[in-house]
């Protein structure tokens, strides 16, 4: 046979070679917030310095009036009440359903009632025959 090639021996190395190979940790900054002093320049947007890019959040959408908001919120107090009326009105038909649904309960009670009465006096009768 021949002898064995140096691809089949084991290996052996040692844990300080391991060491040596695996990467060295980067030290990492914290995830805390940076503390930026109260004078720094880019703190606040002077008056007239509030140009933004045309991609920017801020340019897009504009900030509202005081008038427009009134508008909004009067079209929402607006949809909220007529909301309400047709909730109001929804519980009115519901509230009549279920009193007549009742009342027929009611009725049909009364009907089994003279039924099983009726059934009685006939069964009485029909024994009383024999």
């Amino acid at each position: 046979m021949s002898s064995p090639s140096k691809a089949t021996t084991p290996l052996s190395i040692s844990a300080s070679q391991i060491l040596k190979q695996q990467p060295k940790v980067i030290a990492r900054r914290s995830s805390s917030s940076d503390v930026i002093p109260r004078q720094h320049p880019c703190i606040e947007l002077m008056a007239g310095h509030e140009a933004f890019p045309p991609d920017d959040a801020r340019a897009m959408s504009p900030r509202r009036s005081s008038q427009s908001l009134e508008k909004m919120a009067q079209e929402t107090r607006a949809t909220l009440n007529e909301h309400a009326i047709t909730l109001r009105n929804s519980l009115s038909k519901i509230t009549g359903n279920i009193k007549a649904i009742e009342e027929k309960h009611d009725k049909l009670e009364t009907n089994n009632e003279a039924l099983k009465d009726f059934l009685k006096a006939v069964e009485a009768g029909s024994s009383g025959v024999h």
